[in-house]
């Protein structure tokens, strides 16, 4: 009886710590089309970061999956002036599972307002998956709800760091955000209409497949590019209505286009 108790125990232990774990090695390369309007929950597809944290010199962040909800057709990322581990703030990131390569991205959300606060919706590699670091970036300056930071990177270095000014303040509604990633060229978009392309040799662009990512933080370090973080402000929250990964090539329906009838 007391073996047969002791591996419960270790099954629970595990059962535990496997999300976690899990996050820190390579995935596979899904690149299967996906599309998620947050209706339900859909834990085959993404992970709730959870007992996280982020880069300590920019990054004021741990992440909890406890300041991630999923209710009314909708995903909420919560940041709060709340202490997580070693950060003064807790957030929320929301990941796939699997990794992703060429293909269109899109995002269907609202931003979070507030000085230091950044929305991101990325796509990311690294060394905690055996990859040189590789992302592309929409991030959104909580200081000024009409800024758009894009950016990408290869193997760990930021090639864009391109600042825009929308039309309209992305924390006062939802607005479709698109990226195509192609070999040697990235096309940015809102609302359907290009907002910037760019394009370079096969190796000096994004290579790797990435995590899709949507998530909520304080930043640190960064007053002339985010601001500093405004307690007055917090909590802050980031609304997503749908986000879609669509391979190249295909024809697979995205975010872009009309739910099914009877779908939210």
């Amino acid at each position: 009886m007391a073996n047969r108790k002791t591996l419960l125990y270790i099954s629970a232990a595990l059962a535990l710590t496997a999300p976690a774990l899990a996050q820190q090695y390579r995935q596979i390369v899904s690149n299967k089309a996906f599309v998620d309007r947050f209706s339900e929950p859909r834990d085959d597809l993404w992970w709730r970061a959870d007992d996280r944290v982020g880069g300590k010199r920019i990054n004021d962040t741990g992440y909890s999956a406890a300041n991630i909800d999923i209710a009314d057709d909708a995903l909420t990322l919560l940041l709060e002036e709340k202490p997580y581990r070693d950060r003064g703030h807790t957030g929320a990131s929301y990941k796939t599972r699997d990794l992703y390569s060429y293909g269109r991205y899109d995002a269907v959300m609202k931003a979070a307002r507030g000085s230091g606060v950044v929305t991101g919706f990325y796509t990311y590699t690294g060394p905690a998956f055996g990859d040189p670091h590789d992302e592309i970036d929409f991030e959104f300056l909580g200081r000024d709800p009409r800024l758009l930071h894009l950016n990408y990177f290869v193997a760990g270095e930021a090639k864009l760091k391109r600042t825009v000014e929308l039309p309209f303040d992305a924390s006062e509604d939802f607005h479709l955000y698109t990226f195509e990633w192609r070999p040697g060229e990235i096309v940015w978009s809102v609302d359907g209409k290009e907002l910037l392309r760019v394009a370079g040799a096969p190796e000096e662009m994004p290579s790797h497949p990435g995590k899709v990512i949507a998530e909520v933080w304080a930043a640190k370090n960064l007053k002339k590019w985010a601001g500093i973080i405004d307690p007055s402000a917090l909590p802050a929250r980031a609304t997503v209505r749908c986000i879609s990964f669509r391979p190249e090539n295909s024809s697979a329906p995205t975010c872009a286009d009309e739910p099914e009838s009877g779908a939210s």
